[in-house]
């Protein structure tokens, strides 16, 4: 059985896989990024690119902890990249979020 660290409150596996799981987010953030920049910098991207489904008003990219999300200014939709579901989902274990998706 592994020793309990006061400091960090977890023990040593616990703190060994949270750190794992920390390089791993880490690591699906940043090509989420570069897809993104990629699609951004192409110029294939469609006609729609950055405009809402839903009312065509104009989608703007904000950060909301580790995760870019396209809100609309229009109707205040919130809409997700390829990806971006997952990275949530992650982070988001036994939070309403995770139980909402079963996780």
């Amino acid at each position: 059985m592994s020793q309990f660290n006061e400091a960090t409150g977890y023990n040593q596996e616990e703190a060994e896989f949270k750190r794992r799981e920390a390089e791993a987010l880490a690591a699906l953030r940043s090509k989420l990024d570069a897809q993104r920049a990629e699609l951004k910098a192409s110029a294939s991207r469609p006609a729609n690119w950055m405009y809402c489904p839903k009312c065509g008003g104009q989608l703007a990219e904000q950060r909301r902890g580790e995760v870019v999300v396209d809100a609309c200014g229009g109707c205040g939709g919130i809409f997700l990249d390829k990806g971006e579901l997952e990275l949530l989902l992650a982070h988001g274990k036994g939070t309403m979020l995770g139980r909402l998706f079963g996780h």
